[in-house]
């Protein structure tokens, strides 16, 4: 009984081996990009990312992607940490893609004239669509595509001067653009 366990238990781990291997033609699993997403209230934000493809069947890759931004604006500092999920259609050059996308954000106001600095935490998650340029090798990586949000969390006590109104842009698409390098 023993023996027939561990050869069906070694035959299971040898076809999951083999399809992580053989299937898949990204060969180049690491990247890092330089991304224009979403749309802020004074400014869009430009994030530094890190993406790792983890697993590839014949049709599909899945990737996760991790990120931060840090942008001084006028009476604003925001940080934000993003955090991607997704996949990738299997093709020489050119992808179509979808995924999950989530931008936690901190930013601080600065009232000057009474010196009082009020924190607002807000971010929202985004369904992405796009199309991606990557080549299965080493080289540029080039992504296009839209952030529809459907879940968008802010501090609503604080009142952002300048905004005429609390209605966030739930379900309206941003742009999303990226250039990276794959390695």
């Amino acid at each position: 009984m023993n023996v027939y366990s561990t050869a069906i238990f070694l035959a299971l781990c040898g076809g999951i081996v083999k399809a992580q291997t053989a299937s898949g033609k990204f060969i180049s699993a690491n990247s890092i990009q330089v991304e224009i997403n979403g749309m802020g209230d004074h400014f869009i934000p430009v994030s530094l990312s890190y993406e790792r493809i983890f697993h590839q069947t014949n049709k599909f890759a899945f990737f996760a992607k991790a990120g931060a931004t840090y942008q001084p604006i006028g009476q604003f500092t925001q940080t934000a940490a993003t955090l991607e999920a997704g996949m990738v259609s299997q093709a020489e050059r050119h992808h179509w893609e979808m995924g999950l996308f989530a931008m936690i954000q901190d930013k601080e106001i600065n009232n000057k004239e009474t010196r009082f600095v009020s924190p607002q935490n807000n971010g929202h998650i985004s369904l992405r669509l796009g199309y991606r340029y990557q080549r299965p090798h080493k080289g540029w990586v080039a992504r296009t595509g839209v952030l529809i949000p459907f879940i968008y969390g802010t501090n609503s006590d604080i009142v952002v001067p300048g905004r005429q109104s609390k209605i966030r842009n739930v379900f309206f698409p941003w742009p999303a653009i990226s250039i990276g390098r794959a390695f």
